[in-house]
């Protein structure tokens, strides 16, 4: 499992998808995957899935979820971290589902793997890339 602190090399757009339950999450991600190459990263299927495995991380999900609590920060970006690193040779960008829920994550997100620029130029630099991938 790859260190907390440590970024994840990426040239490739990452982009959250935000919005409530039922108002069509997934379906605009389905639509960028078949249309742009991206590849869509559901946080709570990276969840269900560890849980699946029967790893250590995946018993400790299950007691953390069977307590009601929500999964720390850390274990969430290791996961995250880990389906980057394993996509990143065949993608042409990422979706980021389901993350992040609170503005702590969010900036710890970009520290350890995204951004080093501000997000407007970052954002410009996406529709930029969705524009040229329609050519």
């Amino acid at each position: 499992m790859p260190p907390t602190d440590s970024r994840v090399p990426t040239d490739v757009p990452i982009v959250w998808v935000l919005g409530g339950p039922g108002c069509g999450k997934g379906t605009q991600c389905d639509r960028i995957v078949q249309k742009y190459g991206f590849t869509h990263i559901s946080t709570g299927d990276l969840l269900r899935d560890e849980v699946a495995s029967g790893s250590e991380r995946g018993q400790e999900l299950t007691a953390i979820m069977k307590e009601g609590k929500l999964v720390p920060t850390d274990i969430v970006m290791s996961l995250l971290k880990e389906k980057i690193v394993k996509e990143l040779p065949n993608t042409k960008g990422f979706l980021i589902d389901g993350y992040p829920r609170e503005k702590e994550q969010g900036i710890q997100f970009e520290r350890d793997i995204s951004a080093e620029r501000p997000p407007d130029e970052v954002f410009a630099e996406v529709v930029k890339y969705l524009d040229e991938l329609k050519k």
